[in-house]
């Protein structure tokens, strides 16, 4: 949602760039990393690859494609690694504070001459982005009521054992055989 109402360097038509990944190649290759007022076309392409396997995590979750969900998760895992990896790396060699810059939505004017302000998020971003993620947990919850425990307890409700509600049901249970 907030590649499409977010910030202007959020929004996806401003940061996917492919016809730019050959040059940002070469130019890391050649020690020339360049600071980018939003995504360099690599981190853009990565956000891309990362939300795709996100979707593709929660798709193989409901349709209960168990090894297709396990392995994509652990791809999913690895690639989030690798982003936060490459994020401090772009920081240390741009000399840009990426990390405080997705915190603040700011970067060091100095770093990008010429840079003008960036065109804020739409004005319903926030309360329509808090709605979407209300509307999905609530979803995930009515679909699988453990989906926000801990696995111990998740664990426990799948066996019967951690409602009292359940527990004493199964007490009536089987008083009622031992009569």
């Amino acid at each position: 949602m907030w590649g499409f109402i977010g910030g202007e360097h959020a929004r996806f038509r401003n940061f996917v760039r492919p016809s730019q990944v050959g040059a940002h190649i070469r130019h890391l290759l050649d020690g020339r990393a360049e600071p980018s007022v939003g995504h360099n076309p690599l981190g853009a392409i990565s956000v891309l690859v990362l939300l795709s396997l996100t979707a593709a995590t929660v798709i193989t979750g409901l349709a209960g494609g168990e090894d297709a969900h396990g392995a994509i998760a652990f791809v999913l895992l690895a690639l989030v690694a690798l982003h936060v990896a490459s994020v401090v790396l772009m920081s240390h060699l741009t000399k840009d504070n990426l990390i405080m810059a997705m915190v603040t939505g700011t970067k060091d004017a100095s770093l990008h001459p010429g840079a003008q302000d960036a065109e804020p998020p739409a004005r319903l971003a926030v309360p329509v982005a808090a709605i979407v993620i209300g509307t999905a947990a609530y979803s995930a919850t009515r679909f699988d009521v453990q989906t926000f425990m801990p696995h111990d307890v998740a664990e426990g409700v799948e066996a019967g054992e951690a409602t009292s509600h359940h527990a004493g049901h199964q007490t009536a249970e089987r008083q009622t055989d031992d009569d």
